[in-house]
């Protein structure tokens, strides 16, 4: 077995030790678990492509502190990506608001009211949206959806209330519901 294989392998090892630990840091960084496991891949096969090519020693220290500094990075990354997402999403349903289109798109397919209700969904705040998707559509329990999102149930709870009462707004004039 060569040279550079040994190092990738003890590389590799490492990655496998300190796996928990560098997920439980980044969990302090990011909401989402699947964001954080995806974001240690990625940065796991950075790392080991840096060892293989020279460009970093395979040493505890030298990993930990190097592995450490891309997680921080790719985490404020991905965090401003998302952050850029949700305000490009508020425009557009702010601006579908503004041009009467939501209301329009409602009566028009007042038919299919399941369809009705998606985009009503897509128009609130991604807080509330992600709630009543995770709650209705995938069936999730609040303690469930508490756990995934890293909040108290009582703030799960309290942002379903709200997000229900604004579909109810939403769609009021709409359909009928009873006040």
């Amino acid at each position: 077995m060569g040279n550079r294989q040994k190092i990738a392998e003890q590389c590799i090892g490492w990655f496998q030790q300190e796996h928990a630990r560098l997920l439980a840091y980044l969990s302090t960084c990011m909401p989402g678990v699947e964001d954080s496991e995806l974001l240690l891949t990625l940065t796991s096969q950075r790392v080991l492509r840096a060892v293989e090519h020279g460009l970093l020693s395979a040493d505890a220290d030298t990993l930990t502190r190097y592995t450490m500094r891309l997680l921080y990075r790719a985490a404020g990354n991905a965090l401003r990506e998302q952050s850029r997402r949700h305000a490009r999403e508020a425009q557009y349903c702010r601006e579908l608001y503004a041009d009467g289109l939501v209301p329009h798109m409602l009566r028009e397919d007042a038919d299919d009211s399941q369809l009705a209700v998606r985009r009503a969904v897509l128009c609130l705040p991604q807080e509330q949206s992600q709630l009543i998707i995770l709650h209705l559509w995938q069936e999730l329990t609040f303690s469930q959806i508490a756990s995934v999102l890293h909040l108290p149930l009582s703030t799960v709870k309290s942002r379903y209330r709200v997000a229900i009462q604004r579909l109810e707004q939403i769609l009021k004039p709409h359909f009928d519901i009873p006040s």
